[in-house]
């Protein structure tokens, strides 16, 4: 995923949750859900971030899920 065009990647993933503009041609999309877990029922929230810059995936992040 880094090193491709954002548009590319976006066509293969879901709306995000957020989507911010940074300075300079920065941008920071945040996909959050919920499930529940198969050993005690409770909710397991998982984030995923990618940062692009002038429309290039520079970053990719997932946590808690």
């Amino acid at each position: 995923m880094i090193g491709k065009p954002l548009s590319q990647v976006m066509q293969t993933v879901s709306i995000p949750t957020q989507r911010e503009a940074g300075p300079g041609g920065a941008e920071s999309l945040v996909w959050l859900q919920a499930d529940r877990s198969r050993l005690d029922g409770s909710l397991i929230y998982c984030r995923e971030t990618v940062t692009a810059s002038n429309g290039v995936v520079t970053n990719y992040q997932r946590n808690g899920c």
